[in-house]
């Protein structure tokens, strides 16, 4: 549940700057400079929630973010790749949106393409523990939004499409 209308939602989790806002890995977003609309170059964080650094390894650090699908106001799904990575499963963020009593209710789903060949026979007894760290990772963004509303934006010296303020 998030206590914000339909509308702001959807400002929120549509826009390709704002995804710093919500989605905790990603500490910036720009134009790709391809031309393509649908698709931005991010940055990823490199502190925690509370400014304190945290390990990132070096090809997790430029992520591409892509607008695969959305339905004004009710669905957007998202998609990030990290380019430099050895292996490019790409993670998929979908959230759908409804009106409720006194704001609006989210639904998170988070997936990422499985391992094939040798991989996936390694990776089949840690899939309980994958499904886990899905749903925490599902949960985090769901709080994350809600959050984006209850406390009082910061002024991060950006504008909505993530372009330094003059």
């Amino acid at each position: 549940f998030v206590p914000a209308s339909v509308d702001d939602v959807w400002a929120l989790v549509s826009t390709p700057g704002r995804i710093p806002e919500w989605y905790p890995s990603i500490a910036s977003v720009e134009t790709a400079g391809s031309g393509d609309e649908s698709t931005w170059a991010a940055r990823t964080s490199t502190t925690d929630s509370s400014g304190k650094p945290v390990r990132v390894r070096p090809d997790r650090l430029r992520c591409q973010v892509e607008l695969v699908d959305a339905s004004p106001r009710t669905r957007v799904r998202w998609q990030f790749v990290y380019p430099d990575a050895a292996v490019r499963r790409p993670v998929v963020v979908e959230m759908a949106l409804g009106p409720t009593a006194g704001g609006t209710q989210v639904s998170v789903v988070q997936t990422w393409a499985r391992s094939t060949g040798w991989r996936a026979v390694v990776a089949a007894p840690l899939r309980p523990f994958q499904r886990a760290l899905l749903w925490l990772a599902a949960f985090q963004t769901g709080s994350a939004i809600s959050r984006a509303f209850r406390q009082p934006r910061l002024s991060s010296g950006r504008d909505g499409a993530g372009y330094p303020q003059e």
